[in-house]
């Protein structure tokens, strides 16, 4: 037995890392073990005997950290909502979608792992170079899922950043405000850099160097704590806004019944927000609403009634087909000129509840279960739309998505770019029925998206967690429960973009640059038979 252990010792410290991160993550409030958690992943990396070893250690630690980070699809079960009866089918197909998922999410820490085992763990080369490689694997993944659930409805992009590692620093605020500089990539840029350090400084080869390494921490750590002073905040100015959170659950048609008792629980938190003083406010509503669209004469006149002597935008959120095929799901109706000032499409979809993959499909066709898909297809189907539209009102610019969107920091970073003054996410969670590990995470990532864009940001949710935050991703007013209710804030017209908004994601630019100095220096050393390179840090240029 201890021979067998001893043989497999590298898979052990490889699950033991997957642990330590699993219990990283939000709901977790132990996000800065992340700091260490790779450490027995590298332990393990030393230990492996070959590179084709060292892709499973990777994988394994992947599929331990996505598989429970992702815990949250078993609460979409039963599929009612989809059209599916049976319990057993239901969890059995939940069950597939998570395995998959799971497993093309951990292929990218695989090939992690064989790359830095392949071409840099060596005990010449610096640690440095794992920290561009993982960084540039990160941003890979997030296409990754993309080209697995891809349908003819769906765009394709890198907005799959659901459980990246550097959402388990989102409580922390200052780790948050590194966000506004190099967005997600450069917290992942730092979190393995960290890792590394350690890992390195505790390996006996290296002790000439280790009062660099430390240096190179304590640095790093220095900076982390200390920009956010050194860049002042721009305030803007105030302007009221209410986030609705109602608690509908989802189902497969829409019932004249159902229709009207939603009507009714919108109409109601209308009547109370009314009560509120102000004199201008722009109002959220959560997504596929359908306040306008369901019955838009007594709407209309709910808002006429309420609101005659006030100034408000309502963010409405409906299907609305469009002449290319696409639909505009967010409507922003101004009240006093009682009309639509502007429309927005949905650009991120998620699969299985808004569209069916390829994938899927094929299956079904498979199982003989043609008729499921045209009774989604009818129901639930969305198609992405081209690219999110600003609305102005006010000398305010409205910016924002719906739901998954949140996971997705180019979408939220092309709005700021573009002028938007406040972000905000529409969102329904009632297909998860709430589920407090995703709203723990919803959270997580909208706070990075906050900080990302240096922008208030609202997220109204039906059947999940309301909240607005500042632009530093800090919380202004949250919901307590999933009931009925709805949130008031004062929110800060910020105009002032962070550098990651202008930028966008720069830094797997600058880490693909210096992996490709790095291949360019290593060809030019041993084209030339140069001797092999004896210092911890290797040379740029040979």
């Amino acid at each position: 037995m201890k021979k067998l252990f001893s043989k497999n010792l590298h898979y052990f410290l490889a699950i033991a890392s997957g642990l330590l991160l699993a219990v990283t993550f939000p709901p977790s409030s132990l996000g800065w073990l992340i700091l260490f958690a790779f450490l027995p992943l590298f332990s393990a990396l030393k230990k492996s005997p070959a590179p084709k070893n060292s892709f499973w250690l990777g994988t394994i630690s992947g599929i331990i950290y996505f598989g429970w980070g992702l815990r949250w699809f078993f609460t979409a079960v039963p599929l009612d909502w989809a059209g599916i009866d049976g319990l057993l089918l239901g969890r059995f197909l939940i069950f597939a979608v998570w395995a998959v998922t799971v497993f093309s999410l951990a292929v990218f820490w695989g090939l992690f792992t064989y790359g830095a085992k392949r071409f840099f763990f060596q005990n010449n080369l610096a640690f440095f170079w794992l920290v561009p490689l993982f960084t540039v694997t990160e941003y890979l993944r997030s296409w990754g899922p993309a080209l697995l659930w891809a349908g003819k409805e769906a765009a394709v992009g890198g907005y799959w950043t659901f459980i990246s590692p550097a959402y388990a620093l989102a409580a922390f605020p200052k780790w948050r405000f590194l966000s506004s500089i190099g967005g997600i990539y450069l917290l992942d840029f730092f979190i393995i850099f960290i890792n590394c350090a350690l890992f390195f400084l505790l390996q006996r080869n290296f002790k000439k160097n280790k009062t660099y390494l430390f240096l190179a921490v304590f640095l790093s750590l220095l900076a982390i704590n200390t920009a956010p002073y050194l860049f002042a905040q721009n305030n803007g100015w105030g302007q009221t806004v209410f986030a609705l959170q109602t608690k509908i659950p989802s189902s497969l048609r829409e019932t004249p019944e159902s229709s009207t008792a939603n009507f009714v629980q919108q109409s109601l938190l209308l009547e109370k927000i009314a009560q509120e003083n102000f004199q201008q406010a722009a109002i959220f509503m959560p997504e596929d609403s359908r306040f306008l669209r369901n019955y838009p004469l007594a709407a209309k006149i709910v808002l006429q009634k309420n609101f005659a002597d006030k100034n408000v935008l309502l963010v409405d959120s409906s299907r609305t087909q469009t002449e290319k095929n696409a639909l505009d799901l967010i409507s922003f109706y101004d009240l006093s000129q009682q009309k639509i000032l502007a429309q927005s499409p949905k650009i991120f979809l998620m699969p299985g509840g808004e569209y069916l993959p390829y994938l899927v499909k094929l299956t079904a066709v498979l199982f003989g279960q043609k008729d499921f898909i045209g009774n989604f297809d009818s129901s639930r189907q969305y198609f992405s739309g081209p690219a999110l539209k600003i609305a102005s009102w006010q000398n305010i610019n409205l910016g924002g998505e719906l739901c998954s969107a949140v996971m997705a920091p180019s979408i939220y970073q092309q709005a700021t770019a573009r002028g938007a003054t406040v972000l905000f996410n529409l969102a329904s969670h009632s297909i998860f029925k709430g589920s407090p590990v995703l709203e723990a995470q919803t959270l997580a990532m909208a706070q990075i998206r906050a900080a990302e864009n240096n922008r208030y940001f609202i997220q109204t949710t039906n059947f999940g967690s309301s909240f607005i935050l500042d632009n530093r991703g800090s919380i202004v007013q949250k919901s307590t429960d999933l009931k009925t209710t709805y949130l008031r804030a004062e929110a800060r017209m910020i105009k002032n973009k962070s550098l990651y908004s202008l930028t966008g994601d720069f830094v797997p630019l600058v880490c693909v640059l210096l992996l490709i100095a790095r291949g360019c220096c290593f060809l030019k050393r041993k084209g030339g038979r140069q001797p092999q390179n004896k210092s911890f840090f290797p040379p740029f240029f040979g």
